[in-house]
C-alpha cells in the first residue's frame, strides 16, 4: 500500500528490506508452532495487548513488543543480525510449504 502511494503520488518505491516475524516466531518456537499460526495468536501467547487492532500506530507497537521477546531467542538460534533473522525466516517458510 505504502509502495503503490509512493509511486503514484512521488514516483518512487521504497526499497527497504523487512522480516515477518509470523514466520520467525514459529522458527523459534517449534512446540508452540504447532498450534499457533497467525501474528494475532503468537501475541496472545505472549501476552501482548494491541489496544486498537488494525490501527498503524498499535500493530507497530504490539509487533515491536513481540519482537522484544523473540529477540533472545533470535541470539540463542544463531541469529545475531537482520540478515540471520530472515535467513531463518525463508528456512522455515521453505520447511512449512506443503509439498
Amino acid at each position: 500500500m505504502i509502495n503503490r502511494a509512493l509511486k503514484t503520488f512521488l514516483g518512487i518505491k521504497l526499497e527497504q528490506a523487512w522480516a515477518d516475524l509470523a514466520y520467525i516466531a514459529p522458527a523459534l518456537h517449534l512446540r508452540i508452532a504447532r498450534r499457533t499460526r497467525a501474528l494475532d495468536d503468537w501475541m496472545k501467547v505472549f501476552g501482548i495487548s494491541n489496544y486498537a487492532r488494525h490501527n498503524a500506530l498499535a500493530d507497530a507497537l504490539a509487533t515491536a513488543e513481540l519482537f522484544l521477546v523473540l529477540q533472545p531467542l533470535l541470539a540463542s538460534h544463531g541469529a545475531i543480525n537482520f540478515r540471520d533473522a530472515t535467513s531463518l525466516e525463508r528456512a522455515w517458510k521453505r520447511q512449512s510449504q506443503p509439498v
